[in-house]
């Protein structure tokens, strides 16, 4: 790989049927998983067509769930999808992610966010 191949990035396609998969969002896996689950990545997206501007997706295909990712990891998940190592530890089965629950301060609710992991 030469020094300037980094930039010739198209998209980055998981070859995987999505068709009947269901979108979950945070709190429902949370609450539905036991404490500290690790949740295998299959692939990731940037979701374009949201109300809210894009969202990056989660793709699990074991639960063939489409897991909506807070909007703040949108840049984070760009960098993993334009890096050949990362999309090759997805791809191999090796990146996941465990949820965590947290008080939001300013609009005094409980939000949910994930820590990345790696899986041997």
């Amino acid at each position: 790989m030469g020094l300037m191949d980094k930039f010739n990035k198209g998209g980055v396609t998981f070859d995987i049927d999505i068709a009947g998969f269901t979108f979950v969002d945070l709190k429902s896996l949370y609450k539905k998983s036991p404490a500290g689950e690790v949740f295998k990545i299959d692939g990731l997206y940037i979701n374009k067509k949201s109300s809210y501007g894009d969202h990056p997706v989660a793709i699990l295909v074991k639960e063939e769930f489409l897991v909506d990712l807070p909007a703040h990891l949108v840049d984070d998940v760009k960098l993993m999808l334009q890096d050949s190592e990362v999309v090759e530890a997805i791809k191999n089965g090796n990146v996941g992610f465990t949820i965590h629950e947290y008080d939001q301060k300013q609009y005094k609710k409980k939000c949910y966010g994930i820590h990345w992991e790696d899986i041997e």
